[in-house]
């Protein structure tokens, strides 16, 4: 879905964000690099899940994986670590997270 034209100068006096500014609201890292036009680095930034969100909702999938204690009743305990080992282990090597 298309969100149309960008609003600029809607209030008089009061400046546009840099991307720099705009990327620092979003919690991206001053060394984060954005490539090509201006119009496309702020979409970039618009569009992206801001990094310490995806941060958040990384330990919290995390900590819910390994709070799996009992296998679901319509598999055999066998077939739930089979579920386990070939699912949900490949992605918690994935996620690279550590709890601070």
């Amino acid at each position: 879905m298309d969100g149309g034209q960008p609003r600029v100068g809607e209030v008089e006096g009061v400046r546009r964000l840099t991307a720099r500014e705009s990327a620092r609201i979003q919690s991206f890292p001053d060394t984060f690099r954005f490539l090509g036009a201006k119009s496309s680095i702020y979409r970039q930034i618009g569009n992206a899940v801001p990094p310490l969100l995806a941060k958040a909702v990384g330990l919290a999938l995390k900590r819910s994986l390994l709070q799996v204690s009992q296998p679901p009743t319509l598999f055999t305990k066998s077939a739930s670590e089979e579920l386990l080992s070939r699912s949900q282990m490949p992605l918690l090597d994935w996620i690279h997270l550590r709890e601070a």
